[in-house]
């Protein structure tokens, strides 16, 4: 048995655990649904202790695979959803955990906009200001909850915090999560004392900065039990979730770019410098990657929308492929059910369906979601084209993290206006990995900081070179997923790639305009 890193994904709808050996190979996988209600406890959109608890569950569960041992673990390196905010008193008890995806500091957006100038704010953070950022949520609890914000020591992040719990020194978190708060400053690669003073705190009150990869603590004896993994065993910062999932796809260097499809969608390119531009609509966010950073355009919600219609069409059949003719009186599908992301980073936007009558049925609502997010995504893409803050995104071929559900994976080359250079449409990938696409990015911290790599970057590439990743061997066999470097695709040997011309006659997935 080779040796292997255990990693956490404290993902907004699903926890993930994996154990990846130092090829990059996944040798066991397990997730379970987070634990919380944003929606009906928004306050205390995560339930901490029930997450620990399914850490434990889902550890010991890797470890009842065939040929694993607990002694063959090396390290634990732990990411997650970034910008959730955990706001604790000076006991280190949880006050509050305030989603990314809470859209109620409206108010404070503004208040903010006032106080820092659009153009300023993005100049030091690569951001929008916008209340996915956590700052915007600490304002939020300062204006709207003043008794727990008068009891709190520290905000921190879901990362920091369950990295703590386990056992770490201190709360940590890297450059790539930090800079999705709205405190870190990208030109000085640390928080930033003009926005801390506007909100009144301190560096003393966030985590502390440290590399990915760093080696945080050891696992404590009180958790070690649950989790049946050995006691003192290496805890490791890891990276931002997205940023993780672009060096998964090989995003390490500029000339790249991707799509990661999950609870929300990121169109992401490395970028060598901060592009920060407020009239661009896009995030700029320092990457896993030392010396690197990352153009992103962000959907706020599209694993989640895809949730929401599974309970509202509860038993409803999923929208596959293939092609159909549309129906001229086809509903049209509005995804803002979390407010809208690039360009306009309006959290008071919302969705709709429209364009009912009784010919429709299960069927048809559940494609118009579909359609609904992968045009979505496709506005995002467009925006980083015409808006031009990465050349990447105007390349010949793409990758594209797979996704496992059919109306997930609509939302691929083809839906948001890309396609193989000729051939078929692409299909699904042949094994399923949108829990897996970012394990081995997470391992490589893991593995750097046990000194394997000098590098989270030098171990991914050694890890590339001997293992395809998910995405790279899905394209092999057919699916959709695409490198920007210029030359034939892989799906079909010739190229350059166009993007498509619309018909009445289209593949699933798509709408001849908006």
């Amino acid at each position: 048995m080779r040796d292997l890193v255990c990693c956490l994904d404290i993902g907004t709808s699903n926890i993930k655990a994996a154990l990846v050996d130092d090829r990059g190979g996944v040798q066991a996988l397990a997730s379970a649904p987070t634990p919380g209600d944003p929606i009906q406890t928004p306050d205390q959109a995560i339930d901490l202790e029930s997450s620990l608890a399914t850490v434990g569950r889902l550890t010991t569960e890797l470890l009842a695979a065939d040929g694993v041992t607990p002694a063959a673990v090396q390290a634990l390196v732990l990411t997650g959803q970034r910008a959730t905010v955990v706001t604790l008193d000076g006991a280190e008890r949880p006050l509050s955990v305030l989603s990314w995806q809470d859209v109620r500091p409206t108010a404070e957006v503004a208040r903010l906009a006032a106080e820092i100038p659009a153009g300023r704010f993005a100049a030091l953070t690569g951001l929008p200001g916008t209340a996915m950022l956590s700052l915007l949520k600490i304002l939020w609890l300062r204006t709207r909850r003043p008794e727990l914000y008068a009891a709190s020591e520290r905000h921190v992040l879901v990362h920091d915090y369950l990295l703590r719990r386990l056992g770490a020194d201190d709360y940590l978190t890297d450059r790539s999560n930090a800079s999705a708060t709205g405190l870190f400053e990208l030109a000085a690669e640390g928080w930033s004392d003009e926005i801390l003073g506007v909100a009144g705190l301190t560096p003393a009150q966030l985590p502390t900065l440290a590399p990915a990869g760093t080696r945080a603590g050891a696992l404590a004896p009180a958790v070690a039990g649950a989790l049946g993994l050995p006691a003192g065993l290496p805890l490791v910062v890891g990276g931002g979730d997205q940023q993780c999932a672009a060096l998964g796809m090989g995003l390490s260097a500029p000339g790249t770019a991707g799509l990661s499809p999950g609870t929300a969608a990121s169109v992401m390119c490395p970028v060598d410098r901060p592009i920060a531009e407020a009239a661009l609509g896009v995030f700029c966010l320092a990457h896993v990657v030392p010396g690197q950073w990352v153009v992103e355009g962000f959907f706020n919600s599209v694993g989640s929308t895809h949730e929401w219609l599974g309970r509202v069409l509860a038993g409803a059949p999923e929208a596959e492929g293939g092609e159909d003719e549309v129906a001229p009186s086809a509903p049209m599908f509005l995804p803002f059910l979390a407010g809208a992301g690039t360009p306009d980073f309006d959290e008071t936007v919302r969705g709709a369906l429209i364009g009912l009558d009784l010919s429709q049925d299960t069927d048809a609502l559940v494609r118009a979601g579909a359609e609904g997010l992968a045009l979505e995504v496709r506005r995002v893409l467009e925006t980083l084209r015409q808006r031009r803050p990465c050349p990447a995104v105007r390349g010949r071929r793409w990758r594209r993290r797979p996704a496992r559900r059919p109306a997930r994976r609509a939302i691929g080359p083809t839906a948001a206006g890309w396609r193989p250079c000729s051939g078929p449409a692409p299909r699904p990938a042949a094994r399923p990995v949108s829990a897996t696409a970012t394990c081995p990015p997470r391992a490589s911290c893991g593995a750097s900081a046990r000194r394997r790599w000098s590098s989270p970057r030098s171990a991914s590439t050694a890890i590339a070179s001997t293992t395809p990743s998910s995405s790279w061997t899905a394209a092999r066999s057919g699916s959709s997923s695409w490198s920007t470097s210029s030359g034939p695709s892989p799906a079909s040997g010739s190229g350059p790639c166009t993007t498509p011309t619309w018909s009445r006659t289209r593949p699933a997935g798509s709408r001849p305009s908006r």
